[in-house]
């Protein structure tokens, strides 16, 4: 899929820069093109599913937002946020052929989940353990940033119990720069066994896309940030070192903690889910 630009692209906090030190801002977006990695019996019709199911129904509302009129009703934040969580899945798997990008590839998720891609080849749904928030950075205007910048830890996590289930956390970024210069940042997580409290959203700085889509998505009307807040948004997640054992039907409630790796992070609380 290709996008009318103006825009620019950050890759996991760090942006493309011209030879003079500036953002580079581009007409044609970077792509993402899989050959054998959605998991489908016959791969080298992988790329005609995705566009199906995600990049047709998507496309119209993705350019409406990198556009003039930035403002979607319910179906549309839906395709948006469909579209996105796929593209940023993909930008993570480690076999994934990226065309577009010069000094910044996408990091690759180390562990990146077995069933993840398989799954949604079959089934084509997300699983409950992928989270997506959208932020806006406004170079000129914005004025949102946290009071302190936080952290959220995302370790390994498996049944106490044996039973199967669990996994690595992971984390991507990217933003994509607007027709007026901002940049929607869009942050994906994944989270098994965890209930993610994002400081963002908590402090009305930023809009969870996926799972259950707003009803209204106003991007004109949506809180920006300064270069600290996005300074601090692009670092809100740390890839862990732990493991931590979960009761069956429980979850981990990751919250956050202040900022930087050398602070100690205080251990997830444990809650029922099904009370």
């Amino acid at each position: 899929m290709d996008l009318r630009g103006p825009f620019t692209l950050e890759v996991n906090g760090v942006p493309e820069m011209r030879r003079d030190g500036a953002v580079a801002w581009t007409n044609q977006s970077p792509r993402v093109m899989l050959r054998d990695v959605c998991g489908s019996d016959d791969p080298n019709n992988c790329n005609g599913w995705l566009d199906q199911k995600f990049e047709q129904p998507g496309m119209p509302f993705v350019e409406q937002v990198l556009g003039p009129d930035p403002v979607l009703d319910a179906y549309g934040v839906e395709q948006f946020a469909r579209w996105m969580v796929k593209t940023l899945l993909l930008l993570a798997h480690p076999a994934t052929h990226h065309l577009g990008y010069r000094s910044t590839q996408p990091r690759a998720w180390a562990a990146y989940p077995d069933r993840l891609l398989k799954d949604l080849r079959q089934t084509g749904l997300f699983p409950d353990c992928l989270s997506l928030w959208l932020a806006v950075y406004d170079p000129e205007t914005g004025t949102g940033q946290l009071p302190a910048a936080t952290r959220i830890v995302l370790d390994r996590t498996f049944y106490s119990d044996g039973s199967a289930g669990g996994g690595r956390g992971e984390a991507t970024n990217i933003g994509f720069g607007t027709i007026d210069k901002r940049v929607i940042e869009l942050q994906l997580a994944y989270h098994p066994l965890c209930i993610v409290q994002h400081p963002f959203e908590q402090g009305g700085l930023a809009t969870r896309l996926w799972p259950n889509p707003p009803d209204q998505l106003d991007l004109r009307a949506h809180p920006t940030l300064n270069a600290t807040g996005l300074d601090q948004w692009k670092h809100v997640f740390l890839i862990g070192k732990s493991a931590f054992g979960v009761r069956p039907r429980h979850a981990l409630e990751l919250n956050a903690a202040p900022g930087t790796r050398a602070d100690p992070m205080p251990m997830p609380k444990e809650v029922c889910l099904h009370p």
